[in-house]
């Protein structure tokens, strides 16, 4: 997005708010009655996806001063750090056109019961910490309320859209010095087989450490230094996931990144690395998989590791050892495994994936004996 465009902030006096009672689309909640150019609407790919409900009958407990509106509070990581923060440019001394605020007011989802900081996960009060905003300033109300004086910047990212300069310079003037000495970083999801992976992951990891690459697993750092190992790369390869997100905190990103996908779902991520000026080049997922319990979009994929790492081997100049086909075998055969044994004591097995998941597999070459054996001794009973 060109820099000429200008972020807009509006000032609500006597502003109501209503808490989420639903996080997906239209999401009843939000800022009711403000109507100009929709600047209070929460967007997902440019398109107002909230329904703002009537004002309310009745008293209504009223916030004094002046706070600042955060939009809908998400606690799916990806979510938070695209869709939560995206009006924090607004705190930026350059952009404080009405002056200080007392606050941030964010809505969460009314069945989370999140009354205070102390209810946030930890990442997220990092993630608050680290851009600026200490925990005590946030507020999160339960039910509607008015806000005296509310400060509403207009949304400067959101999930499928580019964002606004107004956040990326934001952002930007939080980052410190880069220090990371690692110029080659994977990052990984292989800590994430109960909820979506690349199957046989460990292997392509492996291969890429083996080269040079530094393995990072984002759970395992905080925001700061995420962003630290981000910002001083030349190359990121990425498994598709959450923490591409977390580029939007590295506005300035001049390497390359290569994402390894394993969803069709480009339209989320590539409008804001595009829009970061970010040179993105992508690996297809070669199959995906039903999901055998847990949410439907938490399905695995295969992909051809084989092929990807002799393509990063050929654009990167690195000494890069590509595998054997039976190599790749094994790898995926040990997830396969791992998962079913997850399948095994899980809550909410899906029965109606179970044979578009066989058959999925079968399709791949990848139904070995053990995998076999290791569905009729524990996903076959439990399907009676």
């Amino acid at each position: 997005m060109p820099d000429a465009v200008k972020a807009r902030m509006i000032a609500v006096p006597d502003a109501l708010l209503h808490p989420y009672t639903d996080l997906q689309p239209p999401f009843p909640g939000g800022l009711s009655g403000v109507h100009d150019g929709d600047i209070g609407r929460h967007k997902r790919h440019g398109k107002p996806a909230d329904c703002p409900p009537p004002q309310v009958d009745g008293p209504v407990a009223t916030l004094p001063g002046r706070y600042m509106y955060g939009g809908p509070l998400f606690i799916h990581y990806g979510h938070f750090i695209t869709e939560s923060l995206g009006r924090l440019w607004g705190l930026s001394p350059a952009d404080e056109t009405y002056g200080p605020v007392d606050g941030v007011v964010f809505l969460p989802l009314t069945k989370l019961e999140i009354a205070g900081a102390d209810d946030l996960r930890a990442y997220m009060t990092r993630t608050f910490e680290y851009l600026g905003l200490a925990p005590d300033r946030l507020v999160f109300p339960s039910a509607p309320v008015r806000v005296e004086s509310l400060i509403v910047p207009e949304q400067g990212c959101g999930l499928g859209m580019p964002s606004l300069p107004a956040f990326r310079r934001f952002v930007a003037a939080r980052r410190r010095e880069k220090h990371s000495p690692h110029k080659y970083v994977y990052v990984s999801r292989e800590n994430y087989l109960h909820k979506a992976s690349l199957l046989g992951e460990s292997l392509l990891a492996a291969r890429l450490a083996a080269a040079g690459f530094f393995i990072l697993r984002p759970e395992e750092y905080p925001i700061a230094e995420q962003v630290d190992i981000l910002a001083s790369a030349d190359v990121l390869v990425f498994a598709e996931g959450s923490a591409l997100h977390t580029m939007l905190l590295v506005p300035d990103y001049r390497g390359r990144v290569y994402i390894v996908r394993r969803r069709n779902n480009a339209q989320h991520f590539r409008p804001q690395l595009q829009g970061l000026g970010i040179d993105v080049r992508e690996f297809d997922a070669t199959v995906m998989l039903p999901q055998l319990f847990g949410q439907a979009r938490w399905g695995h994929a295969m992909t051809d590791i084989r092929m990807v790492l002799h393509c990063l081997r050929l654009e990167l100049g690195l000494d890069i050892d590509v595998p054997q086909r039976r190599d790749c075998i094994d790898a995926v055969e040990a997830d396969l495994l791992r998962y079913i044994d997850l399948a095994r004591t899980a809550d909410g097995l899906r029965r109606d994936n179970i044979e578009p998941f066989l058959a999925a597999v079968e399709v791949t070459g990848f139904a070995m004996p053990a995998f076999r054996q290791a569905y009729a001794r524990h996903i076959m009973p439990r399907r009676a």
